[in-house]
């Protein structure tokens, strides 16, 4: 939601709101995988990693849409924590947060 909302700032703006106002309540509110919070989309999305991986995702982009330093400092302060940085990773896909 986040994500889109970035796209549609400047042309439809009104729904950019809305989807960062969603994104906001939802981001920290459901502690558990994006699949097992929203069954339905288990079909096309399933999560590999807990939900901490996915939070930082959706904490860095709600820091791109509105400029918050909370959301920023959020990311900083829990990365290491929710196992987002460090140098020992031997593959490259979506869900490493390096």
């Amino acid at each position: 939601m986040t994500a889109a909302s970035v796209v549609f700032k400047k042309t439809n703006p009104h729904y950019s709101h809305l989807l960062v106002h969603h994104a906001q309540e939802f981001d920290d509110k459901y502690r558990e995988k994006y699949d097992g919070s929203i069954a339905v989309v288990k079909s096309y999305y399933m999560s590999v990693s807990c939900y901490m991986g996915e939070l930082l995702w959706v904490v860095a982009w709600l820091y791109e849409a509105t400029d918050k330093e909370e959301y920023l400092n959020y990311v900083v302060d829990n990365a290491a924590s929710f196992g987002g940085i460090g140098w020992a990773n031997s593959e490259f896909r979506w869900d490493v947060k390096y």
